[in-house]
């Protein structure tokens, strides 16, 4: 079984913006998933995330956003939808360690996959100090 992780949106909005902080990172986790070398799971919510940030990042080029949107979709993923079981946890999470039901959604799909989550929020590493398998970018 190949090695599998959780990325959240704050990755996967440097693989189109390589003037970010820690993008080298974050474009060779992409191509070592391109590669094979492992897999990504992710909740269907990082195409909603991902989408917003266009929006902010190129407004007014809807051309681009599409393109960058087609080319996240037609990647291998491992999706996991929102179901009942992480509904719960999810809430419980994000008031526990008072962050954004959307970033504990990302804490959880990795908790109930047995997997660690890469993030570039600094921020959300440090309210969420206590579960082990969240990472940082810069250090994975």
């Amino acid at each position: 079984m190949k090695r599998q992780i959780v990325v959240d949106s704050s990755v996967v909005v440097k693989w189109f913006d390589q003037k970010e902080p820690s993008a080298s990172n974050a474009i060779r986790i992409l191509e070592e998933f391109i590669e094979g070398k492992f897999e990504i799971i992710i909740p269907d919510l990082l195409f909603y995330e991902v989408g917003n940030v266009f929006l902010k990042k190129w407004p007014g080029e809807s051309y681009k956003m599409k393109k960058g949107l087609q080319k996240l979709w037609r990647l291998p993923w491992l999706l996991m939808p929102l179901r009942d079981s992480l509904l719960s946890r999810t809430l419980e999470i994000a008031d526990q360690c008072r962050i954004t039901f959307y970033d504990s959604l990302f804490l959880v799909v990795a908790e109930y996959s047995g997997v660690e989550l890469v993030t570039a929020d600094e921020k959300f590493l440090k309210k969420v100090g206590n579960f082990s398998f969240a990472k940082s970018l810069e250090r994975f």
